[in-house]
């Protein structure tokens, strides 16, 4: 349900750096826009209501930064590493 929910908004621009997918791919650009949440998934336990404001919407590369560290959970944390340069998170 919540699947259908984010994708049913249509969007297709990444919370952290703001490039639309959709202007860049197209129709697309929609279905590359990743759902990411933003709490600790131990923290989700069977009958737990998930809610759409736990969610954020993500290009893949910072829904693959997002992954890197439990720091960078939270989109604006996200957004405070990648104009720190990213580098403490990425490995090269």
């Amino acid at each position: 349900m919540i699947k259908e929910d984010f994708y049913n908004r249509k969007k297709s621009k990444c919370t952290c750096c703001d490039i639309d997918l959709s202007v860049l791919f197209g129709e697309k650009g929609y279905e590359l826009l990743e759902q990411h949440y933003t709490e600790k998934i131990i923290n989700y336990h069977n009958g737990m209501d998930i809610l759409p404001g736990k969610f954020a919407a993500l290009c893949p590369n910072y829904h693959r930064l997002a992954h890197s560290s439990p720091d960078l959970l939270q989109p604006i944390n996200l957004k405070n590493a990648a104009k720190a340069g990213g580098r403490k998170y990425v490995q090269l």
